[in-house]
């Protein structure tokens, strides 16, 4: 590039991560459930720089019964502190 007023001339190079999501997302916790006991999941939100992002974000969770039904709840869950949140789902 050339600085039209002063005719001075800078080049350089960077190497570019592409991100296809603004941010990353990992839901972490058990993947089988026994009956009657609870399941404790982990959501973690971050930046792609890998800092801590925090925001509302929507938690859907869908169990299958024994006996055929679902329980389908909706939480909105926050990642305030480090872009961490825990849930205990019973």
């Amino acid at each position: 590039m050339t600085d039209m007023a002063t005719g001075t001339t800078q080049n350089g190079s960077a190497i570019l991560q592409p991100a296809y999501y603004l941010y990353n997302l990992d839901l972490s916790g058990a993947s089988t459930v026994k009956p009657g006991l609870g399941a404790s999941v982990t959501l973690t939100a971050s930046k792609n720089d890998g800092t801590p992002l925090a925001a509302v974000f929507p938690l859907v969770c869908s169990v299958q019964r024994a006996n055929g039904t679902t329980e389908t709840d909706r939480f909105d869950v926050t990642t305030a502190v480090l872009g961490m949140k825990s849930y205990l789902y019973h």
